[in-house]
């Protein structure tokens, strides 16, 4: 049944959860607030991110570990090594990945801090992607994530979007996000030329969550599951 027919009004878009013979609804919110009755801001988007083992800070309260320890590009290089394609051994395809990142962007998404806080990546010498000149000058820009300081002085990180399993990579996480993407006719998304994402006005893909350009394979993850809802939406 539709939630139309239910006399209920959408301020955003909202997931249909629960029916019921006595006609009772639940809706979920945008930015998760509610979801859990008894702990209303249990996964809601702006919160703080939970740890499940301690602190490995250098200082123990926030400088950054690993002083001493090879970069993360040199780990990754180390890591993903090969020369050839590697078919895996149960047969599974990209799209195994691309559903595994799909579902990571609809649970957690930590922002930079503001101010930024550096803290670059070193490249080593002669990388093939970064420095293939050998100057050993190159590093990947990154940034800090955004973060909180709890009551014994540790600084947490924060999530920017719902932790629930909602469909927020699609829908978003905050009311202007939603209605960003919504064309408030027949409960559609809105679509660009060639039913693809909607764009924005620096010309890239608008979705749910900011990581939609991330990569052309998530890019298409994201054109299937809105072509999906206006498909639902149509019927």
């Amino acid at each position: 049944m539709l939630a139309a027919d239910l006399g209920v009004n959408f301020d955003a878009v909202t997931l249909l959860a629960n029916f019921t013979d006595d006609a009772f609804v639940e809706l979920a919110s945008i930015d998760g607030t509610g979801n859990n009755v008894e702990n209303p801001d249990w996964g809601a988007a702006e919160t703080e991110l939970l740890r499940l083992t301690t602190v490995e800070y250098a200082d123990g309260l926030s400088d950054p570990a690993g002083e001493d320890r090879p970069s993360a590009r040199e780990v990754s290089n180390a890591i993903a090594a090969q020369e050839d394609l590697i078919a895996n051994e149960r047969y599974l395809t990209d799209f195994v990945w691309i559903w595994g990142q799909f579902i990571d962007h609809d649970i957690d998404l930590s922002v930079h801090a503001e101010p930024i806080e550096e803290f670059d990546i070193e490249v080593p010498t002669g990388d093939p992607q970064f420095d293939p000149l050998g100057t050993g000058e190159v590093i990947i820009n990154f940034d800090r994530s955004n973060y909180v300081i709890d009551d014994q002085g540790v600084r947490q990180q924060s999530n920017s979007i719902t932790s629930y399993l909602d469909g927020s990579v699609v829908y978003g996480s905050d009311e202007m996000t939603a209605a960003s993407l919504r064309a408030f006719e027949g409960g559609r998304l809105l679509v660009s030329e060639g039913n693809l994402l909607p764009i924005d006005d620096d010309g890239f893909f608008m979705a749910g969550d900011i990581r939609a350009n991330e990569n052309v394979a998530l890019t298409s993850m994201h054109t299937l599951w809105v072509r999906e809802h206006n498909r639902l939406a149509d019927e």
